[in-house]
């Protein structure tokens, strides 16, 4: 049953993760690449492998939790840092997941002949300068677009790859149990915290469209099947919001065979063609949310879903893991 699943996964993250991994419920390659890369070990040794950040932020479960213990199951010994003596790592290659605890010495560690990978996700736009100091320390970075590429290489040159992420495998097994279902008008969401929204558009479109505001939780999770629209609009104030974060919402949306409500930006044309129907502007936002609502089973709205398949197809879980994978063989 799916909800028994959901329902324990926030309190037991590495136990509910290694039965999602271990069951292959997750994607049906990941047991082929995990095979694949065991035979890999037998041509190119990997270190051992140390995660480090939140440990309770939405970034680390992505970043850290999912990959640790899917790279146990590929038989790399991986672990994770909130139950390791630091001063006990040497040698191995240590992953800071969006920003580390000021009591661990960055510096110690790589003294200590440890490898530093820097998975950015979204620290550069709540920690600016703490994630300038790790960069210059890391060996490798992780980048969670190309758009943040763009804007730090001009100062910092590194050794780097842009990974995209993908959508909480909570939220494909969710619904690979429920399927996807038929709708006969547009029904939208907003799936994330509320302080990062543009308000003012969001009740524009509560006047056109049904619009439901959906917290970061396990609850909402359960909730999506239940909206074909997804809503990412970013307040103007918050420039980096805008340009530098992770694109996750159209990763989610995609995993809900879901359109979503989006600005053309640097950020999002690229993972989105230049002619996805759903591009809003700020500047004509009534005359887009008329236009977006007359979509609704017409051509455009199939070609908006068949986009949003290619992207659910490319951006899996797998394909990161395997993406990760390369990265640690290159340490």
């Amino acid at each position: 049953m799916i909800f028994p699943f959901l329902m324990i996964f926030l309190k037991h993250p590495f136990k509910t993760i290694r039965y999602a991994i271990s069951n292959v419920k997750i994607r049906k390659d990941t047991v082929k690449i995990l095979k694949y890369q065991r035979l890999c070990r037998l041509k190119k040794d990997i270190k051992p492998v140390y995660f480090f950040g939140p440990y309770k932020s939405i970034s680390f479960k992505l970043g850290g939790s999912y990959i640790l213990e899917a790279l146990r199951q590929s038989g790399i010994k991986a672990y994770s840092g909130y139950y390791t003596n630091v001063d006990s790592i040497y040698d191995s290659i240590v992953v800071i997941v969006q920003r580390i605890s000021e009591e661990i010495d960055v510096m110690k560690l790589k003294k200590n002949g440890n490898r530093i990978i820097f998975d950015i996700h979204d620290a550069y736009c709540l920690w600016k300068e703490e994630t300038y100091r790790l960069i210059d320390i890391a060996d490798f970075i992780i980048y969670p677009n190309r758009t943040l590429v763009d804007e730090i290489s001009k100062d910092k040159k590194k050794t780097y790859t842009v990974l995209y992420g993908y959508a909480d495998p909570a939220i494909y097994i969710l619904f690979r149990e429920k399927k996807y279902k038929n709708f006969d008008t547009i029904k939208c969401c907003y799936f994330g915290y509320k302080r990062n929204a543009e308000m003012k558009i969001l009740n524009k479109l509560q006047k056109e469209i049904s619009l439901t505001l959906l917290p970061s939780s396990l609850e909402s999770i359960k909730k999506l099947t239940d909206f074909n629209m997804h809503i990412d609009v970013r307040k103007d104030k918050v420039k980096d919001d805008i340009l530098y974060k992770p694109l996750t919402k159209i990763l989610i949306a995609a995993e809900c065979n879901s359109n979503i409500i989006v600005e053309k930006t640097p950020r999002t044309l690229e993972i989105l063609p230049e002619d996805y129907p759903f591009f809003i502007s700020k500047d004509k936002i009534e005359e887009d949310i008329k236009r977006i609502k007359s979509l609704f089973g017409t051509e455009k709205w199939r070609y908006g879903l068949s986009v949003m398949a290619d992207i659910r197809n490319k951006y899996t879980f797998s394909y990161h893991l395997q993406s990760f994978i390369k990265i640690l063989e290159g340490l």
